[in-house]
């Protein structure tokens, strides 16, 4: 059986579809810094069917989440979806704002909100940190995993009895 190294970070990288090239730019910087990262685009197909279980198993796999903020993800439904979704299961955020731009209220007090991004300065190290000072322990994963059984069940009896489909949840264009 695989052990994974609980010290290694998984972050989950949230952003509109106009901020891919910096949602990869980002990815190649923490990966630098030992910190695994997970992108939509990277890892799933464009097509594929199941893409939205397959966002919500790897949010409930990383350990927090880093969501891009521009004027057009600050109010993209789906990073919306998935930021609160990640608050929702008890998990970190941390915002980093390109531009300026409306932040929801509830993501605006999230425990790390980075402006440091803005002007075009690009303080890779100080994120890095970020993210690695985060106390990500066992115990922590633990109840991960517990809640991402519970969450594969509800999504299949909806699914199952037709109250939901694909066709009606958002589009993966952001």
């Amino acid at each position: 059986m695989e052990t994974k190294d609980i010290s290694k970070r998984r972050v989950f990288v949230s952003y509109s579809s106009d901020m891919y090239d910096t949602a990869v730019l980002t990815c190649s910087e923490l990966e630098k810094h030992n910190i695994e990262t997970w992108i939509d685009r990277k890892s799933i197909p464009k097509g594929t069917d199941g893409w939205i279980p397959t966002i919500d198993d790897c949010i409930l796999n990383s350990d927090l989440m880093i969501v891009l903020l521009n004027k057009e993800s600050a109010k993209a439904p789906y990073v919306t979806y998935e930021w609160s979704f990640v608050l929702g299961v008890g998990k970190t955020v941390i915002g980093v704002r390109f531009e300026e731009c409306d932040i929801h209220p509830r993501l605006k007090n999230t425990q790390l909100f980075m402006n440091e991004f803005m002007n075009g300065q690009r303080p890779w190290d100080m994120l890095a940190n970020s993210i690695l000072a985060i106390d990500i322990g066992e115990d922590f994963r633990q109840k991960t995993q517990e809640f991402k059984s519970i969450s594969e069940d509800v999504y299949k009896k909806y699914t199952k009895q037709g109250v939901l489909s694909e066709d009606q949840m958002i589009s993966n264009e952001d």
